[in-house]
């Protein structure tokens, strides 16, 4: 199997000499293209909704934090439903707040 050609670079010590100064550089440069065409793609993360209030807010920030790994927006009203994937809502239910599912 051939490994593609993604990257070069080298010493140029040299190039400095022409500004009359002696130091030294590298240079490295990668090509993006052919490392494009060798990535996997990373499915998109679920986009999930809470729906709160001011009062409730800190209800809906704790139960954001138990989410892993989804983009999670708070919001007291809700303005763009198609965005998300699950919608939840902090209610009050015999004096307790809860997160239930819309």
């Amino acid at each position: 199997m051939m490994v593609p050609h993604v990257s070069q670079g080298g010493r140029y010590d040299r190039l400095y000499e022409q500004f009359d100064q002696n130091t030294s550089a590298v240079g490295l440069a990668f090509d993006v293209d052919t490392l494009a065409k060798h990535m996997v793609a990373e499915p998109e993360p679920e986009k999930i909704c809470i729906l709160a209030t001011p009062a409730t807010h800190a209800v809906a920030e704790q139960f954001r934090t138990e989410i892993d790994e989804q983009v999670v927006d708070i919001q007291y009203e809700l303005r763009n439903k198609s965005v998300y994937q699950k919608i939840y809502q902090v209610v009050e239910e015999n004096s307790q707040y809860k997160v239930v599912e819309k």
